[in-house]
């Protein structure tokens, strides 16, 4: 519980990967939950955030190698 609202995460984060299908059916998703799809067309692999009222995806294999 920080004071100032913020987290500092010093190590890996690691998302479970989840299908779209589950994805979608999370129960009562809130504004800044992120999830990690690995299935579908358009969203796998992908970062998909929920912005309040749907889910956003951040295709991954669209993004740059850390090299």
């Amino acid at each position: 519980n920080p004071v100032d609202g913020i987290v500092n995460i010093r190590d890996v984060l690691r998302l479970q990967q989840m299908a779209t299908v589950d994805i979608l059916n999370l129960a009562s998703p809130v504004a800044g939950d992120i999830a990690f799809a690995t299935d579908g067309d358009s969203t796998a692999p992908a970062l998909c955030i929920y912005d309040g009222t749907d889910w956003r995806t951040l295709s991954l294999s669209s993004l740059g190698f850390l090299s």
